[in-house]
């Protein structure tokens, strides 16, 4: 996910909305840019989560990530 979202914010001049599949059915496309970072965060140790079934929930401006939680 966090190469998709880092290509995908690499094309952002190149789209204009999202459709995402869950909550707003119609974005700004500088979401993408906001998710590549977003991953880049969580890769790096740093951000805060809650602890959600056993996952991590990293919320952000707008959106969260979900990633499975440690063992």
């Amino acid at each position: 996910y966090a190469e998709s979202a880092s290509y995908l914010a690499s094309i952002k001049k190149q789209v204009d909305k999202l459709l995402p599949g869950h909550n707003e059915p119609l974005l700004d496309s500088h979401y993408l840019i906001q998710m590549a970072a977003a991953f880049s965060t969580i890769q790096k140790g740093k951000g805060t989560f809650v602890k959600s079934d056993g996952n991590r929930e990293y919320q952000f401006d707008g959106f969260s990530i979900i990633v499975k939680g440690e063992k």
